[in-house]
């Protein structure tokens, strides 16, 4: 096989650079960037939703938990644990949304 000048190896996929002309302007790309980005959401609505209730069911329940809680120095001793759940609960249900997938 014999080598050109041009491309010194056989396997080479080299390119020339594009020329100014050719480049297509950063809006454009941004736009189809976000349109797929919208479609891949759309396709996982169900995930969506149960995400949503998710959030809405557990900001009801700390809501409801730090509504009785009070602001002296005593109800320090019951935030605590609260608040390491809500710390653990986020750390845990984080990772999930990686590892499923309807």
């Amino acid at each position: 096989m014999a080598l050109t000048a041009r491309h010194p190896h056989p396997l080479c996929l080299c390119r020339p650079p594009l020329k100014l002309r050719e480049m297509v302007p950063w809006t454009t790309q941004f736009g189809v960037l976000l349109e797929r980005s919208f479609k891949e959401q759309m396709r996982q609505r169900g995930v969506h939703i149960t995400q949503l209730l998710q959030t809405i069911v557990m900001a009801v329940l700390v809501g409801t938990v730090f509504l009785q809680i009070g602001t002296t120095e005593s109800s320090v001793v019951r935030r605590q644990p609260l608040l390491f759940f809500c710390v653990v609960n986020q750390v845990g249900i984080g990772q999930l949304p990686g590892s499923w997938r309807p």
